[in-house]
């Protein structure tokens, strides 16, 4: 589990349980989406059905209210971004954030080339490992030509 969350936006605070709960490996893409699901719950947000969820790398855009994450303090549209990633090895990675559009834009058009393989400052080497993975999907997402 991650320290303290942190006291900024309601985005970022919602971005940051989405984080906590998805730093791990998942033995299915539905504990994913239940776990997406219980963050937004939590901020008064509902996820729509998924009914397309189908067990390969997938990724979802949804548009979110504005009014429920302080609209004012916004000045672009919002989106929940998730991406449910099978390795290969038979396990799931989860990522989901809150981005604007242009954030939208970037993780859209992210190529896995431009992907940056920094040092994470972690001593516990399990928690290093989850790290480089949440840092990973950050700056990645798989194509359907992958």
């Amino acid at each position: 589990m991650l320290t303290q969350a942190p006291e900024g936006t309601t985005v970022d605070q919602i971005n940051y349980a989405l984080e906590e709960v998805l730093h791990g490996k998942f033995a299915n893409p539905y504990i994913i989406v239940t776990d997406v699901r219980a963050v937004l719950e939590r901020f008064s947000m509902n996820l729509p059905m998924l009914d397309e969820v189908d067990g390969t790398s997938q990724e979802f855009i949804f548009q979110i209210d504005e009014e429920q994450v302080g609209g004012a303090e916004h000045k672009s549209s919002l989106y929940l971004y998730m991406i449910i990633d099978l390795d290969d090895r038979g396990h799931y990675d989860g990522f989901a954030q809150i981005v604007d559009e242009h954030e939208l834009h970037e993780l859209q058009n992210m190529d896995e080339t431009e992907v940056e393989h920094e040092e994470i400052p972690v001593h516990n080497p399990v928690r290093q490992i989850l790290a480089y993975t949440s840092n990973y999907l950050r700056q990645t997402r798989r194509t359907s030509d992958d």
